[in-house]
Parts: structure tokens; C-alpha cells; sequence
């Protein structure tokens, strides 16, 4: 069974605001999401999820400092 991959604008509460991509590639999705993050000007929020049968887990996500706030979380 493979994995399918969607790349997601979302925000502060992980919703899915709007889709992407949807596919098997796990690189396409990082790359994409990525490549939104960097148009975007780090301002808007992305995560990519990975969807295998009926599980789906968050496979990554991509923040604004506003958000990193929000959510009082740090990365580095």
C-alpha cells in the first residue's frame, strides 16, 4: 500500500485551508510546500500530511513567526 502525500495551506488550528498537492511523492510534496513557504515571505503556513489506507499523520509543516507564537512553539 503506498503513501499519498498532500501539501495544505493551513493555520494556527492545523486546518485544511486549501489543497495543493495530492500524490505519491514525498519529495514533490516537500519541495512544493517549500517553494509556497518561500513566495509566501515566510507569512503564510503549509503541512504537508501522509495519508497510508485510513491513517493520516502530519509529515511536517512549515510556520510564520506569527503562528510560532500562536501556537508558543520555537524551532531551531
Amino acid at each position: 500500500m503506498s503513501t499519498r502525500y498532500t501539501v495544505w495551506a493551513t493555520n494556527a488550528d492545523l486546518e485544511e485551508v486549501r489543497n495543493y498537492y495530492i500524490g505519491d511523492s514525498r519529495d514533490i510534496a516537500e519541495t512544493l510546500a517549500c517553494r509556497l513557504f518561500l513566495a509566501s515571505m515566510f507569512e503564510k503556513d503549509f503541512m504537508i500530511t501522509a495519508r497510508k489506507g485510513t491513517e493520516t499523520e502530519i509529515h511536517g509543516t512549515l510556520f510564520s513567526d506569527r503562528t510560532k507564537r500562536l501556537r508558543d512553539e520555537c524551532q531551531g
